[in-house]
């Protein structure tokens, strides 16, 4: 995977020998997106992977899926296409109130709306005025409960980033319930949906009762198809969805997300477009398949391996990421710089996902097999 480097000979750190990268996944990048409104031939073959969410019924009609060129980029454009219209007085409000988002979760969220200038100023302590973070903790297993304050804009990420949680029908159902009661939008990353093993979870919003009134799924072809560096991706919006303005009036959200890629883009590139084709072809199927049990062998490795010296270990069943607390009280960066002098495996430190993040780190999976089993022997030392 491009996410991550192999174990290189003379690595560099302080007692020598190689370095294994076991965690240094990027947790935010950015790259130029693009939407296609030509693309009868793919749109086609998505649409049909997509249908049957809820007890086979159809659904093409009732939504449109945007291809576009990856997940990071359609939080980007979707936070602007709700402040962006010709009349200011009908100015999306979705997100003027307030944001909610998980705390630890993928950093793109709350960045990407500071750097918009869809937030308050910063407190001391690293959030943002103008955000609601909901407390992923271990006693809630990472999958927070709807809030009682009301909100616009909540960004759900299941299976998640990092720390491999994933949400149960029960519990969709309760933020359904939310964003329909309080005229919230739920924004949907399901990047990793494709790692989910376990029968009774979902692997859509849209698998939800009512979940087509109020809610957009975000999709990624970098973590199923290998695409990180050629970003392919799409966006699923249903055609009913609705949100407030800010003289009160519910219009569809479909026709402002339309015309802004229409104008503003043509199409994700044609060669990236077949490659993305490609992987729901009967062979394509069989490479992602393969793909992705090596990958969640890897993280059964580095799991098993954490848990054997007596770490805590979440995570690693329906995600490729590991979460694991640190000893001893240690900080997420005290931890990283132990496991790089002493063991000189690279993880990524859970504070890099928020505040609650601290305390604990991530391990990817993303690898190749004999690199995993060299942490896994490594960890043994630590």
């Amino acid at each position: 995977a491009a996410e991550t480097s192999g174990c290189n000979a003379g690595g560099g750190a302080a007692s020598g020998g190689s370095l294994c990268n076991a965690g240094t996944a990027n947790i935010g990048t950015s790259d130029f997106v693009v939407a296609n409104q030509h693309f009868p031939r793919n749109l086609k073959t998505w649409e049909t992977d997509l249908r049957g969410w809820r007890d086979g019924e159809e659904m093409v009609l009732q939504y449109q899926v945007f291809p576009m060129a990856d997940l990071t980029q359609q939080i980007r454009e979707l936070e602007n296409t709700f402040w962006q219209d010709d009349d200011e007085r009908q100015r999306v409000e979705a997100i003027v109130n307030l944001l909610l988002d998980g705390d630890p979760v993928y950093p793109v969220y709350v960045d990407t709306n500071v750097m918009a200038g869809h937030t308050g100023p910063a407190r001391k302590d690293g959030s943002y005025e103008g955000i609601v973070y909901l407390p992923c903790t271990a006693e809630n297993n990472f999958v927070p409960e709807p809030p009682k304050e009301h909100v616009d804009l909540v960004y759900l990420c299941f299976p998640n980033n990092p720390t491999g949680a994933v949400a149960t029908r029960e519990q969709l159902a309760r933020w359904i319930e939310y964003a329909r009661e309080h005229e919230a939008l739920l924004l949907f990353d399901a990047a990793y949906e494709a790692y989910i093993s376990q029968p009774e979870i979902p692997h859509s919003i849209f698998e939800i009762p009512d979940a087509l009134e109020c809610a957009i799924e975000l999709r990624s072809f970098s973590k199923n198809g290998g695409f990180t560096g050629v970003r392919c991706g799409f966006t699923v919006m249903s055609k009913s969805l609705l949100a407030r303005t800010e003289n009160g009036r519910r219009l569809p959200l479909h026709p402002l997300w339309h015309r802004r890629w229409s104008t503003k883009a043509n199409s994700v590139s044609y060669p990236v477009q077949r490659g993305a084709e490609a992987l729901y072809s009967p062979e394509g199927r069989k490479q992602v398949r393969a793909l992705i049990d090596h990958y969640m062998g890897n993280a059964k490795i580095l799991r098993d391996a954490c848990a054997k010296i007596g770490l805590k270990v979440y995570g690693g069943v329906n995600a490729p990421y590991i979460w694991v607390q640190a000893p001893h009280g240690l900080t997420s960066w005290q931890m990283f710089d132990r496991m790089l002098r002493e063991i000189n495996v690279v993880i990524t430190p859970g504070s890099g996902f928020g505040a609650r993040g601290e305390g604990y780190f991530r391990i990817s999976a993303f690898n190749r097999r004999e690199n995993a089993e060299e942490v896994a022997q490594r960890l043994q030392k630590l």
